[in-house]
């Protein structure tokens, strides 16, 4: 082989591996979920965009304290794609926990997704345990931002006597599969 072919071979290689190694955008501007196609994809199927409206896009939930009546003293409201169709395809969420005296969000998972954690009210004890086992703790205070990687276990539970509110945001690869799936690990 002379060395054009070398080139050659080389220069294909290293494109191949460039486009292997882009991570693409989505297929269309909006996909708003249709929640009432019997169709199974990842995801849901789109809605026609003629029978998109402005309701697609909000949710108002997330706004109003949750009721705290359960036995682990914490309530999650989650703002996904089961409640804001107009997140279909775009692998982001928000949740919002609140939490009693001395409640807590057992460890848990979220396969694939960094969660990013900001306190309104209260204070929380926030941690996350690597692959590696290593612990990650802080207690955040309000108006305080803690982040915890995808694939770690972590949780939150209030010490200190005080109620809490906080809010998550969850970025690529947290589906709805992955929240139910996530009651499972508990």
């Amino acid at each position: 082989m002379d060395s054009r072919s070398y080139v050659f071979f080389f220069g294909l290689s290293s494109l191949t591996l460039i486009a292997l190694a882009y991570d693409p955008d989505t297929l269309q501007d909006l996909c708003v979920a249709d929640r009432t196609s019997g169709i199974k994809v990842n995801g849901f199927t789109c809605k026609p965009e003629s029978n998109m409206t402005a309701s697609d896009f909000f949710f108002a939930g997330i706004g109003k304290p949750a009721v705290v009546n359960n036995t682990v003293g914490s309530a999650v409201t989650g703002a996904n794609v089961e409640k804001i169709a107009g997140l279909n395809t775009l692998g982001v969420s928000l949740a919002r926990i609140d939490y009693a005296p001395g409640g807590l969000n057992p460890p848990h998972t979220h396969p694939r997704a960094t969660e990013v954690i900001f306190v309104l009210e209260g204070e929380l004890d926030v941690g996350f345990i690597t692959t590696a086992n290593k612990l990650f703790a802080k207690t955040v205070k309000k108006g305080e931002v803690f982040s915890a990687t995808g694939n770690s276990i972590y949780g939150r539970h209030t010490f200190h006597g005080v109620s809490a509110d906080s809010r998550s945001r969850f970025n690529y690869g947290i589906s709805n599969r992955d929240e139910r799936d996530r009651k499972d690990k508990i």
